[in-house]
């Protein structure tokens, strides 16, 4: 799929924007399943795809951050969260989650 900023049409590029936002939330969506049922290597991999492609997206940072503390990488689970705080700075369960990563690394 073309990129939206290397479209002529102004409906064109609309168009794939909000394909590709779907196609992200279908990603979020489906890594979220994955994390419920335990499958964090799956959820990890889902919230990277849904994050290509809506790299402004808070809650897949903060869900991928949840994620990789699960999977024992702490650092990983910080720079996550750190970067949904950039996002979206007033979140209290984000800044709760990043509380908890912070006391695991002392």
């Amino acid at each position: 799929m073309a990129e939206a900023s290397k479209r002529t049409s102004r409906d064109g590029g609309a168009a794939v924007r909000k394909g590709e936002a779907a196609e992200a939330e279908r990603l979020f969506q489906e890594a979220m399943s994955h994390q419920a049922a335990g499958r964090l290597d799956e959820a990890v991999a889902g919230y990277a795809r849904a994050l290509a492609l809506q790299p402004l997206d808070s809650r897949a940072y903060n869900n991928l951050g949840v994620a990789l503390r699960a999977q024992g990488k702490p650092h990983a689970a910080l720079a996550s969260y750190r970067r949904a705080r950039a996002l979206k700075p007033e979140d209290p369960g984000l800044h709760s989650n990043m509380g908890n990563v912070l006391r695991t690394l002392g």
